[in-house]
């Protein structure tokens, strides 16, 4: 099960959060980043236009395929943690904390999933 990955948020993530084998979460972080060189279209639904969708999706595809990419810049660049996940919950909001982009649900998720 995957929490979240860099494509995560129109590859705004700077996480790649899976539950791996047993009682373990991996935590990946990235150690670059996209930086756009122009703003991401407005968020559509797809259940509202799935046409609409697909078409944002495309243009998403666009301008994160001609953005530049940079270190991120932070203490953890390019570090691996596997964690039970009360641990990896934790880390995971130690990582927000320190400035790495992602959902700030995830850390909750991680804890309704396993029941911690």
């Amino acid at each position: 099960m995957s929490f979240c990955r860099w494509s995560s948020d129109d590859f705004q993530c700077d996480l790649y959060v899976y539950g791996a084998e047993g009682d373990v979460v991996s935590i990946n972080v990235a150690g670059r980043k996209h930086v756009l060189k122009e703003p991401l279209p407005p968020e559509i639904s797809y259940d509202d236009d799935p046409g609409g969708w697909f078409a944002r999706h495309n243009e998403v595809m666009r301008v994160v395929g001609d953005a530049d990419m940079e270190p991120i810049g932070l203490d953890c660049d390019g570090e691996t943690y596997s964690l039970p996940p009360e641990e990896a919950a934790d880390k995971v909001r130690e990582l927000i904390a320190m400035g790495y982009r992602c959902d700030p649900a995830v850390p909750d998720e991680i804890e309704a999933d396993y029941d911690v």
